[in-house]
This record gives structure tokens, C-alpha cells and sequence, in this order.
């Protein structure tokens, strides 16, 4: 089965985690060097983050970066 990355699901689980640790879109883009409208769009799903980026938000909400990756079988939509 193939699978293929869910920009959406891991946008809410940035989310999740981000509000678990109470920072606001500004201090986790502050906390990784971005802008906040660039958090905003990985939240709402509508932009695929880089390996990097992905490991730099892990580090700036204290999770596994493993823990923020949502795959979904390719054939669902």
C-alpha cells in the first residue's frame, strides 16, 4: 500500500501541540525563525512543511517530530 503525506491532519496536530504548550502562532514562528502567516498556512493544511521545518517546530513544542507526520493511504481521499 502506498501512502502519501496529510498536509491537513499534521497542520492540526501542529496545532494541537502549540496550544498544549500555550504559544501563540507568533511564538512558535519567533521560536523557528518564520512568519506567523507561514505557521498559520501549515496549520490550515494548505502547505507541505520541509523535513526541516518539521524537525524545527518538533523542537520549538518539545515532541518527536514523528509525532507531528500524519500519512494516509493514497487511494483515500
Amino acid at each position: 500500500m502506498k501512502l502519501q503525506f496529510d498536509a491537513n491532519e499534521t497542520g492540526k496536530k501542529i496545532k494541537h501541540y502549540r496550544e498544549q504548550q500555550g504559544m501563540t502562532r507568533a511564538d512558535l514562528a519567533n521560536a523557528i525563525g518564520c512568519s506567523q502567516q507561514a505557521i498559520s498556512i501549515l496549520e490550515c493544511g494548505n502547505a507541505d512543511p520541509s523535513l526541516s521545518g518539521i524537525t524545527n517546530i518538533a523542537n520549538a513544542l518539545n515532541v518527536e517530530p514523528s509525532w507531528l507526520l500524519v500519512w494516509k493511504p493514497e487511494d483515500e481521499e
